[in-house]
């Protein structure tokens, strides 16, 4: 949908300033956290060993706040992501260091992501799409470098999952 709507922008002429960011760290801490709830043990879809960024939407704000203030950036497109890639099995890891959940993680291997997206997708086609998604994600390069974007905006923060494990609004 977020592409949709950039396409749109585009296409309409409308003066836009895209901002694509990395993964949201706070979304996928909700969602080990979540899957954590009975067993105390997150599940982990796929092998869990597949380095990914994570941004914080901490992060991903300050700079839509620099950007909307900066004619400068109209037209342009700009990536953000976090200062560290971590595959999901050391995101797990630092959610149980921090005392989040209480055992490692549980991992649901990708041949069962792929029965599941086969038939169970079949009748539900949004688990499908997650299963597709959680299989992209353990296997895609989804590593980030994030020195550009922060060697042009200067003042833009940088926040480590450790400063998002000890801070709960």
């Amino acid at each position: 949908m977020k592409h949709a709507a950039e396409q749109h922008a585009v296409t309409a002429g409308t003066p836009t300033t895209i901002v694509r960011s990395t993964a949201f760290l706070e979304l996928w801490i909700d969602i080990l956290s979540d899957t954590a709830k009975r067993s105390g043990r997150p599940v982990v879809f796929g092998r869990g060993e597949n380095p990914i960024n994570f941004v914080s939407a901490r992060d991903v704000a300050a700079l839509v706040d620099i950007v909307v203030g900066d004619p400068a950036t109209c037209g342009e497109t700009l990536d953000i992501g976090g200062p560290a890639n971590l595959t999901f099995n050391e995101l797990a890891a630092a959610l149980l260091d921090a005392g989040r959940v209480h055992g490692g993680p549980r991992h649901v291997p990708p041949l069962m992501l792929r029965v599941m997206a086969s038939t169970v997708g079949r009748l539900k086609p949004q688990l499908a799409r997650q299963m597709g998604a959680a299989l992209a994600m353990d296997r895609i390069d989804m590593r980030f470098d994030s020195t550009a974007i922060h060697e042009r905006f200067r003042d833009l923060p940088t926040t480590s999952v450790a400063n998002v494990l000890g801070v709960r609004c």
